[in-house]
């Protein structure tokens, strides 16, 4: 239990449990793990004319292995914003995405 608590640091707080546990550094082992997470959530920031794909939702009934993306590539040609989120308007696409259904190439 002592290798465990003073010698392995973790990736998330940059410290060892024992030493994150100390009122001194409780703060900073705050900030690094909201930090981690944060970085972990970001997607890459599109801009007009990217490449991307367009991820597809999958029906219940689909039993077999099938891609997670639709067929082809897609240019982005438009980004509107509307109530403080962004929409992509994709060429011979007939709506407009959010950024969770697309994957930047």
């Amino acid at each position: 239990m002592l290798t465990y608590n003073d010698k392995m640091v973790y990736s998330a707080t940059n410290m060892t449990p024992s030493k994150a546990r100390k009122n001194e550094n409780e703060f900073r082992a705050r900030m690094n793990v909201s930090m981690k997470a944060r970085k972990d959530r970001i997607y890459p920031e599109l801009k007009v004319g990217d490449k991307v794909k367009i991820i597809r939702k999958k029906a219940i009934t689909e039993q077999e292995r099938t891609s997670n993306f639709l067929k082809g590539e897609y240019t982005v040609e438009e980004i509107s914003k509307s109530l403080g989120q962004s929409y992509f308007k994709i060429t011979d696409y007939p709506r407009k995405l959010m950024r969770h259904e697309l994957l930047k190439i």
